[in-house]
């Protein structure tokens, strides 16, 4: 450990103490960080932001993005984060143009509601091409099916 701590090749203590007191820092500071991550999310999200923003200001926000893009600039494939669902209910859905698919929107909500796709399509629609970078956790498990599964397939 004396070679990562301080780049020396001999035996003395001081090093291996300091690099243990670097770990017990580490390991600390990931346990205060869930814990506030769970009990505190509104205050972390401040501090991240309090810390986070006048960098942000000076780099990021020098980028301004489009918020359209022209048809030759979009490739003409969509790039799925995860995978299309292959279960049996999937495939019945789709085979009969998911005339029985129903969107439901309850949990938090004062106006729990179930929505068909002709529900859906009286809603109207926007057209609006941008380009999006998702970070999500793909490796979750799809309960339903998604508007971008049912947009690829033609119900939209």
């Amino acid at each position: 450990m004396n070679h990562i701590v301080l780049g020396v090749d001999d035996t003395r203590t001081a090093c291996a103490v300091l690099g243990l007191i670097g770990i017990a820092v580490v390991v600390v500071s990931w346990i205060a960080a869930h814990y506030m991550s769970w009990y505190f999310p509104r205050a972390l999200q401040h501090a991240e932001k309090w810390l986070t923003q006048p960098a942000k200001m000076v780099t990021l926000d020098r980028l301004i993005p489009r918020e359209r893009y022209t048809v030759e600039q979009i490739s003409p494939y969509f790039w799925a984060n995860g995978k299309i669902p292959e279960r049996e209910d999937w495939k019945r859905l789709a085979a009969e143009g998911f005339k029985d698919y129903k969107l439901k929107i309850g949990g938090l909500v004062d106006n729990p509601v179930e929505l068909s796709l002709a529900d859906l399509r009286l809603l109207g629609n926007q057209e609006t091409i941008t380009m999006a970078a998702d970070a999500s956790l793909s490796s979750l498990a799809i309960k339903a099916p998604t508007v971008y599964s049912l947009l690829r397939v033609g119900i939209f």
